[in-house]
């Protein structure tokens, strides 16, 4: 019998060979891409797909044994126990997270919200626990945003070419036909309506590629975070780009969320401290849920926030979008990876409310002559109380702190 029948690929529960993997990629391509970087998955330039696919398969199918190899004839030193008391899992509880199953250095949590079981790091649910005890670095006004918060979103993702009229219909009858516009090329949207056009940055991938698929940007009208109805129309269409686009996301995908809100005066300095202060967090907390790609100044429109040239649109701040001296602030977060799950976006973009909250709260603390940009960690968004569990869930999984 063939090697490459009786060769088989495990990944969760799901066990193939190679042949079944030539024959039907699209089941088992993207349980693979979950595994190897985006440079080892990407297709090169001359390979066959017979020969990309039959990489990727040797590839993971070495370090699965070589895994196994080391599991049967290594023997391991006792694991340190990091034990767990009944304060600490009482004060995770009270913050929303049951400890279901105690382990000696990797435990089963629970969020209370959806039900859903992780495994966290005794380590970092000790460090949770702590973070939850200690005062609060950060005392959030929320009287400074309150509900005249709008925000909308800018969806990159590769589509089919072939089902755009089946897109369509599928939006003019979820949104209406009067809310929904295809424009053939990006133009600035007017907040009105949801506009799809054809983004050359946005490049199909691997097998992604010769299939009819095509890179797009779809932009949202303006929501208001506070309203269900917006909110419920923002999943659906996440739901319709995947379900009837056959929508899919890649690393040259972005997802950038435009947000305003209200201020006394939009002037040079509060600019520059929301600058200061999202170029400050952006190691200590949105690095830590994005992919490596997406940090630093490697993605080239989304580079490393900078008040030396506010003028350059493609920071992961945009503030190029502020009237100064007016009565409200339009910022741009650019820094998301591309994404259609809207868990993901919804819990982004409560995050980046939150750290305008915070970064008001601030520059109004500071004095005049003395401008001090805010450090946000991660802990210190998860343990503020204001984002909700239902939020900080999404965001923990994006941080890789449960798996």
């Amino acid at each position: 019998m063939p090697a490459n029948t009786i060769r088989k690929l495990t990944i969760g529960n799901k066990s193939f060979s190679l042949n079944a993997l030539i024959a039907n990629p699209d089941a088992y391509l993207p349980l693979m891409q979950q595994l190897v970087s985006a440079s080892v998955f990407e297709r090169k330039a001359s390979e066959t797909s017979d020969r990309y696919f039959t990489r990727l398969f040797n590839l993971l199918y070495s370090k699965q044994n070589r895994r196994s190899n080391i599991r049967n004839t290594t023997t391991h030193a006792p694991r340190t126990s990091i034990p767990l008391d009944e304060n600490c899992r009482a004060i995770l509880s009270a913050l929303g997270i049951d400890v279901v199953k105690k382990c000696p250095k990797r435990s089963s949590v629970m969020f209370k919200s959806s039900g859903n079981s992780y495994k966290m790091n005794n380590e970092e649910i000790i460090k949770l626990a702590e973070a939850v005890k200690h005062d609060m670095k950060f005392k959030v006004n929320r009287k400074l945003l309150n509900s005249d918060v709008s925000f909308g979103v800018e969806l990159e993702f590769i589509g089919k070419r072939d089902q755009i009229n089946a897109f369509a219909d599928a939006m003019n009858k979820a949104v209406g036909a009067d809310k929904f516009v295809i424009c053939g090329c990006y133009h600035k949207n007017t907040g009105k309506t949801w506009e799809l056009g054809n983004d050359c940055s946005v490049q199909p991938r691997g097998s992604q590629c010769g299939c009819g698929m095509t890179g797009y940007e779809l932009t949202s009208p303006i929501f208001n975070l506070n309203s269900k109805k917006d909110l419920h129309e923002l999943e659906t269409v996440c739901n319709i780009v995947k379900t009837h686009f056959s929508g899919v996301t890649n690393r040259t995908c972005g997802t950038h969320i435009h947000m305003s809100f209200p201020v006394e005066k939009a002037s040079d300095a509060l600019i520059e401290h929301f600058v200061r202060s999202y170029n400050k967090s952006e190691a200590s907390l949105f690095d830590k849920l994005v992919p490596s790609e997406r940090r630093e100044n490697k993605a080239r429109y989304a580079r490393m926030a900078s008040v030396n040239d506010m003028q350059d649109r493609y920071r992961k701040i945009n503030v190029t979008k502020v009237k100064k001296n007016s009565d409200n602030m339009h910022l741009e977060f650019r820094q998301l990876d591309g994404t259609l799950e809207y868990d993901k976006i919804i819990s982004w973009v409560k995050l980046q409310k939150l750290f305008c909250e915070m970064t008001m709260d601030s520059f109004h603390r500071e004095t005049a002559n003395e401008d001090k940009p805010i450090q946000i960690e991660l802990g210190d968004v998860i343990v503020t109380h204001q984002l909700g569990i239902e939020s900080i869930e999404p965001l923990m999984k994006m941080s890789r702190l449960v798996a």
